[in-house]
């Protein structure tokens, strides 16, 4: 991982931590965990996530299957 992929990392990871109801910086915060093949990480962030926040298309709209697919994509890596 370069400098500058583990700014921005660091940089969504924070987001995330300041306002952790977000959809849109959670879904960019699993993007990049992805993108770095921190599956688990996903996982376990998104679960966390949709226990606090139940993750619906009615409530997120298209950020919800966004988010859905970044689990998912996670889940398919870890097997």
């Amino acid at each position: 991982m370069s400098a500058e992929d583990a700014y921005k990392l660091h940089e969504a990871q924070t987001s995330f931590e300041q306002d952790n109801m977000n959809a849109q910086r959670a879904y960019e915060y699993f993007l990049e965990l992805n993108r770095h093949h921190f599956y688990l990480s996903v996982v376990r962030e998104y679960e966390a996530f949709n226990d606090r926040v139940l993750v619906t298309e009615k409530k997120f709209g298209p950020m919800a299957t966004r988010m859905n697919g970044q689990y998912e994509y996670a889940l398919d890596h870890l097997k």
